[in-house]
């Protein structure tokens, strides 16, 4: 039939037909890895989140509610530390009406934060005028609030020569001393403007002018200055515009958007001497001391004229205050005059000038008959004064000193605010300051309060009593918080407790001329400068009325009684007992006392008691002292035993014994020692007993050791040994017994021979160890022949024997051990591990055996071309040294004569020589054993430039396949470090650089011999299957379609095969040869984009008679030339290779 006419040509179906087939290809290669990679990644653990918190349990139906908490009694009440250092009660302010204010303070309150106000257009016209400038000021805002707005409008520095205009009476206009600048208080919302009539300064020096002016920040902001003269030199205005235009009456000086601090500079060439007005700028530093007194006050004040020249000036002085003269350093021509009513005084300088001028000016005032008197106004003092009359400007620093016993409570400052002391100006910083005032403006006020400095003092007494047999010693330890006023005298009552010889503490303070105890019972001291702040004092006493005679007996503390207005904070008191002693407390200490939470009341009975207590009644009881009630007994000696040794030393004839008693006598000291002894000790053995103590050398510091004999007796029966000591005895003894028996090593002659060695024990004691250490001659091998299990052996050897056992006396019964039968076992090797590292032309060998050894001695045989020296052995993580067996064997020796199991370790490092092709020849040592019944893996690491292609026969794959740096790779089971472990070897950390393989093979036995691998660069690699890919694409792409068909869908179930038994060998496959699959894709496309249009043919069908003309004509019409074309067929096929129109 023919052909559709809409459907594609046969060609254009053939190319796609071989897109189908390359996708297809790469779906398949797509499907098999995909399961690779989601084994090898496991899923990304998901962001850990916290767990959901329960809700709090609610009590169910009928449960019983929590109890209610009383409300406190009153507001809370906050302490506040002011600046003089006192504590201020600050009653029911939360913490929410702290942070408010706090943050309205510093002007950071988020509800502030929003702007409340614009300020649209400020317009600044000015005129020259005798050496100044005045100004007509116009300000446009826009208020955005309905609250009271308080907006900074700038010009600091200048004179308010006229009252504002365009306020209305709930408006408030005034001089901000924190923006240093005038501001204005406005009410309402809506536009608002304002009038200001301003008086600055012109600077004047020859023909050059200066004119300092601060303007605020507005979105449109003009000045004007209309000059009296011609401008020249006109000084530019960083980011601001000055336009300059001459006039015949004057120069006019135009800035449009200045902002902030402006200064306007031009030089006046018709200026030649004009009288100009005086215009006076001062600054001051003045330093103010303060005490009971009055204060004296010190003034060095600068004063210079903007305008005209002045030789006289007039200082007002602080209120109250009396100038008193000034020893000036230098005569420089300035006289000061006081004013006939005392309260100003006038400045005469010598000559006429501009200045700046420097004047001393001093001062003093009472403040009262009494400091900090009633009323309270007889104590205040304003600090302000040294004002320069007609001056337009005065600032300065104003420093105040007071002394110790004088505090300052401050009141709201005007024209000046406080700063740190570090602030103030190097003239100022001595003597050192306690206070510093920056002053802003001529009339300002600093009234302040001087009151008495209040001394506040708080005790923390705290005790520790030692009670010995004979004494109770006290330590007694004071701390003092002072607050105000410094201290110099303390003081206590003793109550009955007498001093002792040790120094007052701290002695380095303490004025030792004014140490004693007086008749009365108390103790007072002085410190050799008055204290301040936290202060510990303390003292040693001692007491005799405390006796163990089990009395009741009540003890009353020391208690601190000078300084006398001090408040009492928690005392402590710490009891230790000796342990001779034991100690009942009364209930009716517990009245004033508790214990504390880490006393323990009454201690273990065997122990040395230790009581805490603490004072928690001392609000309500804080003048009584600190009263203990008790009684004291002694307590029922005790004797411990430590630990004993006893050293047995057999000869032939004879056995020496020499046992060591390590003894502890408790709580009540003893005069006598008694022993449990078997008689064959006490009979005819040369018994004899030592004393051990320990002696400092009289030649240097060195301890030596004093052996002192001791006397002994029996007593009746002969069983018991009494040993006297040389005096009574408490604490650590050592003791050591001597004594020799009449039988030795004869004894033991035979094998069936036993040797007894009787042992003693001390009577009364509790369980301890014995350790005994038995030496023997002719290195013979000795057992403890113990029936009961009350020995164990800790080393046995030839000669030496070291048992352990307990304290019970008796006899040690020793026997011949009969010589061991050594029976051979085979080594066997049950794990096995090679390495092979290459790392450029360095290769590393690395074997490790895990062995079950039988010998003392393993073999390991070398490659013929290794020599043993180049070996480095480890056997379990140590280095030993092999000895030549002959010339290619090496007896590497183990530990504890071959018992147990080993890792036997060896390593060389050879430079690889240049070999053929990716031939790669190994030479593993080996190990000689008896049988092999190991599990073996050797691991090969290869630079990221090779990949390995085959491996000596025997050995399997083992690695997984998966993802790791983005791409698929084989990945070993085990890594370095688990082999490692798995083996028993050292670790050598030595991890993988970027881009090294590694691969893992397993076998049941290694191959024997010389190993041969091959390998292959990974370039050529990459390159040999990336152009068989390509070659494959391009002859299915070129074959006749049957033929192109049948290949394939052969070569998709080839691929489906070889991908469902070696999947990760096709995924390694598909990523070397993706290059080649690339540049088939690519020229496909190229050919169907580049390719020309092909001549129009006719063919006929193969069924019929068929003639093949080719086409002459490019307009799409058939013409047929030659002939015609007849045939047969009932029907006829035209095809072309482009469609006809």
């Amino acid at each position: 039939m023919p052909s559709d006419a809409t459907s594609p040509p046969r060609t254009i179906r053939r190319s796609w037909r071989l897109v189908g087939c390359a996708l297809a290809l790469l779906a398949t290669l797509g499907g098999q890895a995909a399961p690779a990679q989601s084994v090898a990644e496991p899923a990304a653990p998901t962001a850990a989140t916290p767990p959901p918190v329960a809700p709090p349990p609610t009590p169910k139906d009928g449960a019983s509610a929590p109890p209610k908490v009383p409300a406190p009694a009153g507001p809370d009440t906050t302490i506040w530390i002011d600046d003089a250092g006192v504590p201020r009660p600050v009653v029911g302010v939360t913490y929410d009406e702290f942070a408010k204010a706090w943050r309205a303070y510093q002007g950071s309150d988020p509800a502030a934060a929003s702007p409340r106000f614009t300020l649209n257009e400020v317009d600044v016209r000015g005129r020259q005028e005798n050496g100044h400038a005045a100004f007509d000021v116009t300000i446009e805002l826009e208020l955005l609030s309905d609250q009271p707005v308080e907006a900074p409008i700038g010009f600091g520095g200048a004179v308010l020569d006229k009252k504002p205009t365009g306020l209305q009476p709930t408006d408030a206009f005034g001089y901000s001393d924190q923006a240093e600048a005038y501001a204005v208080t406005l009410s309402g919302k809506g536009p608002r403007t304002i009038g200001l009539s301003l008086l600055t300064p012109i600077r004047t020096s020859g023909q050059a002018n200066e004119l300092s002016l601060s303007l605020p920040r507005a979105i449109l902001s003009k000045l004007q200055l209309q000059l009296s003269g011609r401008a020249t030199d006109v000084a530019p205005i960083e980011g601001a515009l000055l336009e300059v235009d001459q006039a015949e009456e004057g120069a006019r000086l135009s800035v449009t958007g200045g902002v902030g601090p402006l200064r306007l500079r031009w030089r006046s060439p018709d200026q030649t001497r004009v009288a100009a007005q005086t215009v006076l700028d001062a600054e001051g530093e003045i330093t103010s001391t303060i005490d009971s007194g009055g204060v004296k006050s010190t003034a060095v004040l600068r004063v210079r004229s903007f305008g005209g020249e002045f030789d006289r000036f007039q200082v007002r002085l602080p209120a109250g205050a009396k100038r008193i003269p000034v020893e000036s350093a230098a005569d420089n021509g300035v006289r000061v005059e006081p004013s006939a009513d005392g309260r100003t005084c006038t400045v005469l300088l010598s000559e006429r000038t501009v200045g700046p001028v420097t004047v001393e000016i001093a001062t003093e005032r009472a403040i009262g008959s009494a400091v900090g008197s009633e009323p309270p106004n007889q104590s205040r003092v304003d600090l302000a004064g040294f004002e320069v009359l007609g001056a337009v400007r005065q600032e300065g620093y104003h420093a105040v000193i007071v002394d110790e016993d004088t505090r300052l409570r401050w009141f709201d400052l005007r024209g000046a605010r406080r700063v740190a002391v570090e602030d103030l100006p190097a003239s100022l910083a001595t003597p050192q300051p306690n206070y510093a005032v920056r002053c802003f403006r001529p009339q300002g006020s600093i009234p302040v309060e001087v009151r008495q400095r209040e001394t506040r003092i708080q005790a923390a007494p705290s005790y520790h009593l030692e009670i010995l047999p004979d004494v109770a010693l006290l330590h007694v330890s004071s701390r003092y918080q002072i607050i105000g006023a410094p201290i110099l005298d303390f003081g206590f009552d003793l109550n009955g407790w007498t001093l002792s010889s040790d120094p007052i503490e701290p002695a380095e303070l303490v004025d030792a001329t004014s140490l004693g105890q007086d008749d009365d019972g108390t103790f007072d001291f002085a410190l050799l400068r008055p204290r301040l702040g936290n202060v510990t004092v303390g003292f040693h006493a001692r007491s005799y009325a405390l006796t163990p005679d089990g009395d009741p007996f009540e003890v009353v503390l020391p208690q601190p009684r000078q300084p006398a207005s001090y408040a009492l904070d928690r005392r402590d008191l710490l009891i230790t007992v000796d342990p001779s002693l034991w100690l009942t407390i009364d209930p009716r200490t517990f009245e004033m006392l508790e214990p504390a939470p880490s006393s323990a009341a009454d201690g273990e009975p065997t122990a040395q008691q230790t009581f805490r207590f603490r004072d928690d009644a001392y609000a309500q009881l804080p003048g009584r002292a600190v009263r203990l009630y008790g009684v004291l007994t002694r307590r029922a000696g005790e004797l411990h035993a430590n630990a004993a040794g006893a050293r047995v030393t057999i000869a032939e004839d004879q056995t020496s014994v020499e046992q060591s008693f390590y003894l502890e006598v408790r709580k009540q000291p003893r005069e006598r020692i008694e022993f449990d002894a078997p008689p064959a000790i006490t009979d005819g053995t040369d018994l004899a007993f030592y004393l051990l103590t320990d002696a400092p050398s009289v030649n240097d510091a060195r301890v030596t050791t004093v052996r002192e004999q001791l006397e002994w007796r029996l007593q009746a029966g002969g069983r018991r040994v009494v040993v006297e000591l040389p005096r009574p005895w408490s604490g650590a003894l050592n003791l050591v017994a001597g004594f020799r028996l009449p039988s030795g090593a004869d004894e033991l002659a035979d094998e069936q021979g036993s040797l007894s060695v009787p042992l003693m024990a001390p009577t009364g004691v509790g369980s301890f160890e014995h350790d005994a250490t038995i030496e023997s001659p002719d290195a013979l091998t000795l057992r403890v022949d113990d029936e009961a299990d009350a020995w164990q052996t800790q080393e046995s050897s030839e000669g030496v024997l070291r048992v352990v056992g307990s304290n019970s006396a008796g006899a040690m019964r020793l026997t011949r051990v009969p010589p061991r039968r050594v029976i051979e076992t085979p080594t066997v090797v049950t794990r096995v591990w090679r390495q092979s590292w290459r790392r450029g032309a360095t290769l590393q060998q690395r074997s490790a055996w895990r062995v079950l050894a039988g010998k003392p001695e393993v073999l390991l045989t070398a490659p013929p071309s290794v020599t043993p020296q180049s070996i480095v052995v480890q056997v379990d993580g140590q280095p030993v040294r092999p000895e030549p067996f002959d010339t290619r064997t090496l007896r590497v020796p183990l530990p504890q004569d071959g018992a147990g199991e080993h890792t036997v370790e060896a390593r060389r490092v050879e430079a690889l020589s240049g070999e053929s092709g990716g031939q790669m020849t190994l030479r593993p040592l080996q190990i000689q054993a008896d049988t092999s019944q190991a599990m073996c893996y050797w691991q090969v690491v290869l630079p990221s430039d090779l990949w390995m292609l085959s491996a000596p026969e025997g050995l399997r794959p083992a690695w997984r396949a998966g993802w790791r740096q983005g791409r698929f790779r084989r990945l070993p089971v085990k890594d370095s470090a688990q082999l490692e472990s798995w083996v028993g070897a050292t670790h050598q950390d030595l991890p993988l650089d970027a881009g090294e393989r590694a691969y893992l093979y397993s076998a049941l036995a290694l191959p024997e011999g010389t190993w041969r691998v091959t390998t292959i660069d990974q370039k050529i690699a990459v390159l040999a299957t990336s152009l068989l890919a390509m070659a494959i694409g391009l002859v299915i792409g070129y074959s006749p379609p049957r033929v192109r068909h049948v290949a394939i869908g052969l070569l998709c179930v080839l691929i489906l095969l070889f991908g469902y038994w070696r999947p990760a060998d096709l995924a390694m496959a598909a990523q070397a040869g993706a290059i080649g699959l690339v540049a088939l894709f690519a020229g496909w496309v190229a050919m169907l984009t580049l390719s020309p249009g092909k001549k129009t043919l006719v063919t006929l069908s193969d069924d019929s008679t068929s003639i093949r003309h080719a086409s002459t004509n490019q307009d799409g019409h058939l013409n047929v030339g030659g002939g015609t074309v007849s045939t047969n067929a009932p029907t006829v096929s035209l095809e072309v290779s482009n469609p006809l129109p």
